[in-house]
């Protein structure tokens, strides 16, 4: 085994265990990725290629490879040993991600003002020199290429590996909360949203777009797993942090454009457009400030009251709302309660029965919908209803490693982050908004079930192998 710029752990690792490789991989934990990759970025750790000892003898015997384990030859003399000299590779023990983004990324009815990201689900552990595993795409019996698809796998023993956390973490590690996840991963929470230095800046660069330029690369250890453990709580992905401003805000019935000056709105400009860094709402497929959506819930309780069949006129915004007013209370938000909306005849009673004492009583009801609790709490969902603290909206990105084009889902290496490969994701559009809030590792959303939000595009660039001669 060869080792190159040794981290720390590491060293302490194997000299305290007299360098017994069993008890070196189990005392690597808690690792910072930072140890692996120098804190500059070029004092990369490497380890032998190969994923099982060196050195080896290869043969191609015409369509066919054989591999040959050899041992290792020394010589009386340095003089003789430089002369014949034995090769090895190595690989760097980190992996490597890259985000990019199309410059008119930015879909219908919204628009996206800044962008940034992070790794998220990242092991804490990592083999010294790592067992290459096939992936179900290089395995012939399974239909696929059949085919190790890495250009530097040279012994075809395939381009997956098998780190700490391969197999068994839906079965041991299912609580998020506690060890021993916490143990075996870092993960981002709701706390994370406004850390400086948690997101990378997606408009560092020489471009002027807002995410068109090629982002500085993150670096993680090692990350795959088993099929059956192909669930987001396991899968290093990418976190999207985005803010979202929607577009060509409107008023109820037909009313033009939702005038943020006329109506006295401060997060709405005089196009009809959040004003970007605002608070807006989505309920259902519609976006809203929270003035807006006063607006249409006053607009439906005026169509109710004025039914002949008021209480069975349907109120689908305005109780769907109350609905998610009802879930703030229950988690004890202060200055939140729910609307009781009035039968037709306790609402002509208080209010009276012609047009005018109508639309005066619906916007004094609808007005009790406008809470102060709601916008202090800020960002959360319930249902259908999203709060946008900020407009900051989140998107999961699930990284793939063998893509998959036979429309099989979760296959053993479609998913997963590989030593020494980079992975680049393009945002080819956003076109809708993502979580309101950051998504806690789901143990039950497999990695191929996440809501299509984003067009994306997703390749794997092997890095540069090094070869190197050793004396021994």
């Amino acid at each position: 085994m060869v080792v190159l710029n040794p981290s720390t752990e590491f060293k302490t690792a194997a000299n305290a265990s007299n360098a017994k490789l069993s008890t070196v991989n189990a005392a690597i934990i808690n690792t910072d990725v930072t140890s692996v990759i120098g804190s500059g970025k070029n004092n990369f750790m490497m380890t032998n290629a190969k994923g099982k000892l060196e050195p080896t003898k290869i043969t191609d015997t015409g369509g066919s490879v054989d591999v040959e384990d050899i041992d290792l030859v020394t010589y009386p003399t340095a003089g003789e040993a430089e002369n014949k000299p034995q090769q090895l590779t190595v690989d760097r023990v980190a992996a490597k991600v890259r985000l990019f983004a199309d410059a008119n990324y930015t879909g219908n009815s919204i628009d996206v003002a800044t962008v940034g990201w992070a790794l998220n689900v990242t092991n804490k552990k990592y083999f010294p020199m790592s067992e290459r595993s096939k992936t179900w795409m290089e395995t012939p019996a399974a239909g696929g290429r059949g085919t190790c698809v890495s250009p530097y796998d040279i012994w075809k023993f395939g381009s997956y590996r098998r780190d700490p956390n391969f197999d068994g973490q839906k079965t041991s590690m299912t609580d998020i909360g506690v060890s021993p996840y916490t143990d075996n991963y870092e993960f981002y929470t709701q706390a994370d949203a406004t850390i400086t230095g948690k997101w990378s800046d997606a408009t560092a660069g020489p471009s002027t777009g807002p995410n068109a330029s090629k982002i500085p690369a993150l670096y993680c250890l090692e990350n795959t797993q088993e099929e059956a453990d192909n669930y987001q709580a396991y899968t290093t992905h990418v976190l999207l942090k985005a803010t979202i401003a929607p577009t060509g805000l409107t008023l109820p019935n037909n009313g033009g454009v939702y005038n943020g000056t006329t109506n006295s709105d401060a997060d709405v400009d005089d196009s009809g457009k959040i004003i970007s860094g605002k608070d807006w709402i989505k309920v259902g497929s519609g976006y809203y400030s929270y003035g807006l959506l006063i607006k249409y819930i006053e607009a439906e309780l005026v169509s109710k009251y004025k039914s002949d069949d008021s209480d069975n006129f349907p109120t689908s915004l305005t109780t769907t709302f109350n609905t998610y007013l009802t879930y703030l209370k229950g988690k004890s938000v202060a200055g939140v309660d729910a609307v009781a909306l009035l039968t037709k005849d306790a609402f002509t009673t208080q209010y009276g029965s012609n047009d005018s004492e109508i639309e005066a009583g619906a916007k004094e009801l609808a007005d009790l919908f406008k809470q102060a609790g709601v916008s202090t709490h800020g960002a959360d969902s319930y249902g259908s209803v999203s709060y946008y603290k900020g407009g900051d909206s989140y998107y999961t990105i699930m990284i793939k490693h063998d893509n998959d084009d036979n429309n099989t889902n979760n296959m053993l290496g479609e998913f997963g982050v590989v030593r020494n490969s980079v992975y680049d994701i393009t945002i080819n559009s956003i076109k809708n908004p993502g979580y309101p809030t950051i998504p806690p590792p789901d143990t039950d959303k497999k990695d191929e079930e996440e809501e299509a939000f984003l067009s994306i595009e997703i390749n794997i660039n092997p890095w540069t192998w090094y070869t190197q001669g050793v004396d021994l």
